[in-house]
């Protein structure tokens, strides 16, 4: 049985109210979650690639009066569990995932499903985003789905007014994957796919990595050269020439 889903983080007044527990998935593989309750055995559901309609899962944790959850892929180990009343992670064993309880909100939590390694568009254009491979800086052939992404605002990040805008104008239909790059609009997160993560051997996977290079849609301009993002690297600036 799947829960409702919502639209882009924009339900209604009675449903924000009512709805206290929410799961976001945009790591482009189903999840199976567990919940953990002392009254009921085998409380889950399978979770499918959510984008920013978000499912409520209020259904399997408030009549068992679940506290946690375990996370896994199908076929895979559970993770360890993870509270539901506080923000924190647990890696997914064998996906290259996390799962994330988002505590930003008093009125209600959201379990995140995603790789660690995300990319916010924080500017006023959509950009199209590629990724590649580490050694050649070769494009990654990857086939990315709408909800790959999600609008930020689900997890809590609300564009603030003091942010720069550009003299462009956007191209405002355009959205979703395109053959040169993921279109990814303003203030939305996408995250990496798994397949494009890089790991040391044996370390954590929130210390993962990832290269990309963006360019705005709405300029004739190419990609910038390829950047690594990810845990312990330091913001820069980018080019595109044209």
């Amino acid at each position: 049985e799947e829960g409702a889903a919502h639209a882009a983080g924009e339900p209604s007044l009675a449903e924000s109210r009512v709805v206290k527990y929410r799961v976001v998935n945009v790591c482009g593989t189903a999840v199976h979650l567990s919940f953990r309750s002392r009254h009921r055995d085998d409380v889950s559901t399978l979770v499918e690639p959510t984008g920013s309609q978000w499912q409520s899962v209020d259904e399997w944790v408030l009549p068992n009066f679940a506290s946690s959850l375990v996370a896994s892929v199908p076929g895979g180990q559970p993770s360890e569990a993870l509270s539901l009343e506080r923000a924190g992670a647990v890696s997914v064993p064998g996906s290259g995932l996390t799962a994330e309880v988002l505590a930003h909100s008093p009125s209600h939590r959201l379990v995140l499903l995603a790789s660690p390694v995300r990319v916010h568009n924080r500017t006023d254009l959509t950009l199209s985003v590629r990724f590649h491979q580490a050694v050649t800086q070769d494009t990654l052939p990857l086939d990315m789905s709408l909800t790959a992404a999600c609008d930020a605002k689900l997890l809590g990040h609300v564009r603030p007014d003091c942010d720069v805008r550009s003299q462009f104008q956007d191209e405002a239909d355009a959205a979703g994957p395109r053959s040169n790059g993921f279109l990814l609009r303003p203030n939305s997160v996408i995250a990496v796919p798994a397949s494009a993560l890089i790991r040391q051997n044996q370390a954590s996977i929130t210390s993962s990595h990832a290269w990309l290079s963006i360019r705005p849609v709405a300029l004739d301009v190419d990609f910038c050269v390829p950047i690594e993002v990810g845990a312990a690297i330091e913001p820069c600036s980018v080019f595109c020439r044209g």
